[in-house]
């Protein structure tokens, strides 16, 4: 199931990442992502929104992939801001090829004026894969799997 969920997750590119204000307050947002083969999620978004100002007080975030398809992947864990220049750099390209890989797709982050531009990692505490496209569903058992820890 490991070696499904991440081909089915560099397959694609966008997620809905949750954060919270220090006082418990939620934000949602459509961000573009890649990962890695440790399952490590990168994304970006600039200095001066509310995304980054709740992952300056509060690393602890929550996402979830797949909103079309019988495969949804869910996961919980802490951001770190990557400041390392040539990963960053690295990581620009790959966040630029996958969003030029959906059709009439321009992201936010590249229209808002917010400040400069910040890349982040997000380290998985666990990651859960609901797999529907070949199990059978039934109402005793979920085909859920958990592949981190």
């Amino acid at each position: 199931m490991k070696k499904r969920a991440l081909k089915y997750l560099k397959g694609q590119c966008l997620m809905a990442l949750a954060t919270s204000s220090p006082r418990g307050e939620p934000h949602c947002s459509a961000m573009l992502y890649v990962v890695d083969d440790d399952f490590n999620f990168y994304f970006v978004t600039r200095e001066k929104t509310r995304k980054a100002e709740h992952l300056a007080q509060n690393p602890e975030v929550a996402l979830t992939i797949g909103f079309e398809s019988p495969m949804n992947v869910q996961a919980r864990g802490t951001v770190r801001m990557i400041e390392d220049e040539a990963l960053q750099a690295d990581l620009f390209v790959k966040l630029a090829d996958a969003g030029s890989a959906v059709k009439d797709f321009w992201p936010p982050v590249l229209r808002i004026e917010a400040g400069q531009y910040l890349l982040y990692r997000m380290e998985p505490r666990w990651v859960r894969v609901l797999d529907l496209e070949d199990a059978k569903v039934n109402e005793a058992e979920a085909p859920l799997y958990e592949i981190i820890p």
